[in-house]
């Protein structure tokens, strides 16, 4: 909670094994934590989610989650009843998976509402390792995808007019791989741009830009950022500290 600003980048569409695109960005699918546009949620062009908003087309959607202290507060006192509530000697496999849910959810919700910036990312151009589905394949996959684009929980519906959209929306657009070739999930490293050695910085250098972005980030909130504000709010900090110790 002492961080003013917190940044992650989420690879999407499967590409990352280690750290899936919900693990990455806490999404849930059952949580409808509102996640904006922009961050002062000031613009009407709604039309940025999911447009490619770089130059190398690797970003997919920046997307922003507000602070709520609020939230926080009734999500500890939902887990303290809930805990409270706990019957081991009736503990169940079903009922042991149903917790783990209702946390990974108290866990999403939690961390949104500490505030973050999340940038998505899309690498599987820049994958060179994958599977061109044959045609019978696709047109099988192509059925699939347009039942599901008529779901009221299809990735189509972030591109409806609105100032923002849920954890759960997000998580289900950014889930399926759509292309006509199985990548393999190899954007973990990527992602970062690993360079361990020669070969490791060639394979991985389609991350690049995304750490130049990032890059970009760091030093325009360094440069940004209220330096007096803190030094003042730190100086009150420690005068309060030393009336008590006294």
């Amino acid at each position: 909670q002492a961080f003013r600003k917190r940044i992650v980048y989420a690879n999407a569409y499967r590409t990352d094994f280690p750290v899936p695109t919900a693990t990455a960005a806490f999404l849930h699918e059952r949580s409808s934590y509102p996640h904006y546009y922009d961050d002062d949620n000031t613009t009407t062009d709604t039309t940025k989610i999911w447009k490619k908003n770089d130059e190398n087309n690797l970003i997919i959607a920046t997307l922003h989650t507000r602070p709520s202290s609020s939230f926080r507060n009734s999500t500890e006192e939902e887990k303290k009843v809930n805990t409270t509530n706990e019957d081991d000697d009736s503990i169940n496999t079903s009922t042991s998976n149903e917790r783990l849910d209702e946390d990974l959810l108290l866990m999403s919700n939690s961390l949104d509402s500490l505030g973050w910036k999340k940038v998505f990312v899309d690498l599987r151009a820049e994958i060179p390792i994958g599977v061109k589905l044959p045609s019978p394949v696709l047109q099988i996959r192509k059925r699939l995808l347009e039942n599901k684009n008529k779901s009221d929980n299809s990735p189509s519906k972030l591109k409806d007019t609105s100032t923002s959209t849920t954890s759960r929306e997000v998580a289900l657009a950014t889930k399926e791989n759509d292309s006509n070739r199985i990548i393999y999930p190899l954007g973990h490293n990527m992602l970062v741009a690993v360079s361990r050695c020669e070969k490791s910085a060639s394979f991985n250098s389609g991350g690049r830009p995304l750490i130049h972005d990032l890059a970009h980030d760091l030093v325009e909130l360094v440069f940004n950022h209220d330096y007096s504000s803190s030094s003042s709010t730190t100086d009150g900090n420690n005068n309060e500290q030393k009336k008590k110790n006294q």
